[in-house]
């Protein structure tokens, strides 16, 4: 159906009165918009919820099954889907489903590790996403080494704190204009692309940039593993730690065992 706007001509100046016409098209369409929200979408959205649902145990099932994953490679080559060495099974399996490798389905994808990280499976998916307050939610949240939950805003800024103290790789004298941090919300840092020189060994930087939303987006990816890092060599300090003072503990026992006096003699005073 064609909608036709009809345009009065101007009696007054733009912004005061309004379009009757438009104004009621408008309010026509948005309740043709509740309606197509609360039935066609909500339909589609369930039904997306339960086929996600479905890929978590096919995972589990073809996790366990080592011809099964081996079938899987070969079919998504076949369908000129190949997966690089290294990709999660679970992404596969929603590739396969959808048989495409787009933003969307890589969305669907990590909805799906999402959920796995959290021992989700498939017959509980669809309350895990009512609880985390939607699909959109689930795949803006990721869970660290400790299982807090965090943002990806969260997770640049706490990388950011960390790699602020961190020991240097390598360490540049004089560098570029390019890589020299804006001074604003990202203060200290930018981001450079390194190009391994496979003749000499060295590694030479090729670009930089100071880009703020780039430089975020880049410790949003990294923080991640950062933040994993970070809690295992904690979590390795404070073994170390206690390993150290339960020595301490059994040294002071055995010691104290060892002066004690033998049995029908005195000890002498100091």
């Amino acid at each position: 159906m064609k909608t036709v706007f009809s345009t009065p001509a101007v009696t007054s100046a733009p912004g005061k009165g309004h379009n009757k016409g438009v104004i009621a098209t408008l309010d026509r369409l948005h309740k043709q918009q509740v309606d197509w929200a609360n039935t066609l979408l909500k339909a589609a959205n369930d039904g997306l919820i339960t086929l996600l649902g479905e890929c978590i145990d096919a995972f589990h099932a073809i996790r366990k099954d080592a011809d099964a994953r081996k079938k899987l490679t070969a079919a998504l080559a076949d369908l000129g889907l190949e997966s690089k060495d290294g990709t999660h099974y679970a992404t596969r399996v929603v590739h396969y489903v959808f048989r495409e490798k787009s933003k969307r389905v890589g969305r669907y994808a990590t909805i799906v590790r999402a959920a796995l990280d959290y021992g989700v499976d498939g017959l509980g998916f669809a309350q895990f996403v009512k609880d985390q307050k939607g699909l959109d939610s689930v795949a803006r949240k990721a869970k660290v080494a400790d299982g807090t939950v965090l943002t990806p805003r969260q997770i640049s800024d706490q990388a950011k704190a960390i790699l602020n103290t961190a020991p240097a790789l390598h360490v540049v004298s004089k560098a570029n204009e390019a890589l020299k941090a804006s001074g604003k919300a990202l203060d200290t840092f930018a981001v450079a692309l390194v190009r391994y020189n496979t003749q000499t060994g060295a590694a030479e930087i090729v670009h930089g940039t100071d880009n703020a939303g780039l430089t975020r987006r880049f410790l949003e990816v990294v923080g991640k593993g950062v933040l994993e890092a970070a809690a295992k060599a904690t979590s390795s300090a404070a073994v170390t730690t206690q390993r150290q003072k339960n020595s301490s503990a059994i040294a002071a026992a055995v010691a104290a065992a060892t002066s004690v006096p033998a049995k029908g003699t005195t000890a002498k005073a100091a």
